[in-house]
């Protein structure tokens, strides 16, 4: 996916300098491998895309304290990726989590056996853990974090 495309599918021109940046970093690293960024290589970034130049020192005082990135050196951030579900779904067959950032993560209901015999109503009272990290259905005690679902655990 180019740049551009993924500007439009997240929304970047609506988001704070704040996430753009984080967008932004997920993009390089999902793309391009990249794991490691300054503030230099995200206004480059911001400048392919058009965006007027954000004040660097803010930026950078923003970025240090964000949970999403960690600290390289004096002048590297890392990204460190939390997953954060908005919305869960579930058919008669599939388990579906709409994420924050646009993605969208399905696995198979049987994978979850009290899922898989919970009914409609159960499977509806669903409630967010953290910022999003994790999913509780109290009615059938079960519990499944967001990065599990995307590394494929069962």
């Amino acid at each position: 996916m180019n740049l551009s495309k993924y500007s439009s599918l997240v929304s970047l021109d609506d988001q704070s300098e704040l996430k753009k940046s984080l967008l932004v970093a997920f993009y390089l690293k999902c793309t391009k491998n990249i794991t490691e960024f300054d503030i230099p290589t995200l206004l480059v970034v911001f400048d392919q895309l058009h965006y007027s130049k954000p004040n660097t020192s803010r930026l950078k005082k923003s970025l240090n304290s964000s949970k999403d990135l960690i600290k390289h050196g004096m002048n590297t951030l890392a990204v460190e990726l939390h997953p954060q579900a908005q919305n869960i779904k579930c058919t008669e067959t599939s388990l579906i989590v709409e994420l924050v950032d646009g993605r969208t993560i399905s696995a198979p209901l049987v994978w979850f056996p009290r899922l898989a015999k919970a009914k409609k109503e159960q499977l509806d009272n669903w409630i967010l853990l953290g910022d999003g990290e994790g999913i509780h259905w109290s009615d059938v005690d079960e519990d499944l974090s967001v990065n599990g679902l995307l590394v494929g655990i069962h």
